[in-house]
């Protein structure tokens, strides 16, 4: 009976051990799941970021070119005006030097 009873408790053990092993087992299982999660979560933040920045350097680069391109364009705006400026100027010039002459 003794031999029974220690058998029957060795086995209650067993039993017991065996479930606090699956307990252990889950709950590394879930803290993987956890960690990896939380991973995924930082590498799409960073991917996030990432094109974010991107996005805004093309931005900033393509308004300073139409900026550059602008500032080109008054400039030979500017110079075709000042040209046009200079022959106006000097047509009403000649004929108050021609009067001079005359």
């Amino acid at each position: 009976m003794v031999m029974h009873s220690l058998t029957y408790l060795s086995l209650v053990i067993r039993i017991r051990l065996y479930n606090y092993f699956w307990v252990i087992h889950n709950w590394i299982i879930l803290l993987l799941v956890y960690r990896n999660r939380i991973v995924l979560e930082a590498e799409a933040s960073a991917e996030a970021i990432r094109v974010k920045g991107d996005a805004e350097a093309f931005a900033i680069e393509a308004k300073a070119k139409a900026e550059a391109e602008q500032m080109a364009r008054k400039a030979d705006a500017w110079k075709d005006y000042q040209e046009a400026a200079m022959v106006d100027m000097v047509l009403e010039t000649i004929p108050k030097v021609c009067h001079l002459f005359l």
